[in-house]
C-alpha cells in the first residue's frame, strides 16, 4: 500500500484592524486530498483564526483557534488537529521579555494504509514559559520551561514531560 498523497487548499484570508490595539486575522477554506494508495480522496475544512490585543507597546495578548491536517513521518496515517492557544508577552526591563503560552489540541489519527487498526485520539496540553534577553539586534538568549501532557486513547502514547533549557539565537 502506498501512503503518498497530494493536497490542494482553497483558502480565503482576511485581516481586520479593529483599532490600533486590536487586530483579527483569519484563514479559512477547504482542503482536497488524493491518495496514491487508491483510498477515497477527502474534502475537509481547514482554518486558523487569531486575535492580537496590545494594550501597551510592551504588552500583548494572543488567541488562536485552528483545524489542520498533517501527514505523519511514517506516512501510514495523517493527524487532524483541532485546537486553540493563548499567550501573553510582556517586556519587563528594556531588553528583557517574558512570555507565557498555553493551548489544547484534540488530535485524531486517520489511517492511510490497510491492515492496521488504530482508532487513536489524543488530547494534548502544551504550556511554554520564556524569559528572553536581547543582547543586541542580532543576539538573544532565552531561558525556557516547557510542560507537555498527552492524554491518549491508547495508553502507551500518553505522557507528561517537562523541559528546562537555555537557547542562544543569532539572527542576521
Amino acid at each position: 500500500s502506498n501512503p503518498d498523497q497530494t493536497y490542494q487548499q482553497l483558502l480565503v484570508r482576511g485581516l481586520y484592524v479593529v483599532s490600533g490595539k486590536l487586530d483579527l486575522r483569519g484563514t479559512a477554506g477547504i482542503e482536497f486530498r488524493q491518495y496514491a494508495s487508491g483510498q477515497t480522496g477527502t474534502v475537509e475544512p481547514v482554518f486558523t483564526l487569531s486575535a492580537t490585543y496590545q494594550p501597551r507597546i510592551s504588552t500583548s495578548f494572543t488567541l488562536e483557534a485552528y483545524r489542520r491536517e498533517e501527514p505523519s513521518f511514517a506516512g501510514d496515517y495523517n493527524y487532524i488537529s483541532l485546537g486553540f492557544a493563548a499567550g501573553v508577552r510582556q517586556q519587563l526591563l528594556g531588553r528583557l521579555t517574558a512570555s507565557l503560552n498555553a493551548g489544547y489540541d484534540n488530535v485524531n489519527y486517520v489511517l492511510l494504509t490497510s491492515g492496521i487498526s488504530n482508532n487513536r485520539s489524543d488530547n494534548y496540553y502544551p504550556i511554554r514559559a520564556n524569559l528572553q534577553y536581547d543582547v543586541n539586534r542580532h543576539l538573544a538568549t532565552t531561558l525556557f520551561f516547557v510542560h507537555l501532557q498527552d492524554a491518549s486513547s491508547i495508553g502507551r502514547y500518553s505522557y507528561v514531560d517537562n523541559m528546562v533549557g537555555a537557547r542562544v539565537n543569532w539572527n542576521y
